[in-house]
């Protein structure tokens, strides 16, 4: 008896220490109290404009923080970068300098819920999915992202806002009554996101679509979408789902 004792605390021991952190030269990074600092993450390396040389980032979402490009929105969200050096401080990336403007509300629109990067020179992407658009009295949450190719020079942004777009032709063909919970009406696009290597294209969840059956919106040339019934496909994005998406579409 004793000896099973024993032999069960050596392996219940082994198992414990099979994996650690590094607890001697940790990287600490922190972000304001209530910003939810670090609630998404992103490595991102680049070859620097000026030096040539190769430098890498950490993406950090804080979707609760206070973006000091526009002071007037109270918690939109932010993306912040923070190098891998001695210096402590993590600078916002201005991926969104404007405030509310065409019925866009982005007060605690949670930008920075998700954060992708693919790779080294490669494509950085962040969404807000609480995005809220308010026409009159009606109003949707769609969901959007933002992407840029180049977060160091002239830094050019892609908006990504399929919801939004599909969500305006409808009200213009047919009204605002044409928009319910049962399409796009509540898509909350953005929820995560991630990126196809094969194709090179990004892959945004949107969890609220068709009553919260949800779906992938794939971008391509065409673009593409992709749902199950009563899934809440969406709510999460990895590189895994890279060949079951791939198989769903083609």
């Amino acid at each position: 008896m004793m000896l099973l004792l024993v032999l069960s605390l050596c392996c219940i021991i082994e198992h414990s220490f099979g994996y650690n952190l590094e607890t001697e030269l940790p990287v600490i990074r922190r972000g304001d109290a209530g910003s939810y600092f670090g609630f998404s993450v992103a490595s991102h390396s680049f070859e620097a404009f000026d030096t040539k040389q190769n430098q890498s980032w950490l993406l950090v979402g804080a979707p609760k923080a206070n973006n000091t490009a526009v002071p007037q929105l109270a918690n939109p969200g932010v993306v912040y970068k923070c190098d891998f050096s001695k210096d402590p401080q993590c600078l916002e990336v201005a991926f969104d300098t404007k405030g509310n403007r065409n019925g866009d509300q982005k007060d605690n629109s949670w930008f920075g819920v998700s954060v992708m990067s693919s790779g080294h020179d490669g494509y950085v992407m962040a969404c807000s999915h609480r995005l809220l658009h308010v026409e009159g009295s009606f109003f949707t949450y769609p969901g959007r992202c933002i992407g840029a190719a180049d977060l160091e020079g002239r830094f050019k942004r892609d908006i990504y806002d399929f919801c939004e777009t599909k969500n305006q032709n409808k009200a213009n063909a047919g009204g605002t009554d044409t928009i319910n919970y049962k399409d796009h009406m509540y898509c909350q696009m953005g929820l995560s996101v991630s990126y196809l290597k094969s194709d090179r294209v990004p892959l945004i969840g949107a969890p609220g679509v068709y009553n919260y059956q949800g779906e992938f919106i794939y971008y391509s040339r065409d673009q593409k979408e992709v749902a199950r019934n009563n899934s809440e496909l969406g709510y999460q994005v990895v590189q895994e789902a890279t060949e079951l998406v791939s198989h769903t579409l083609y």
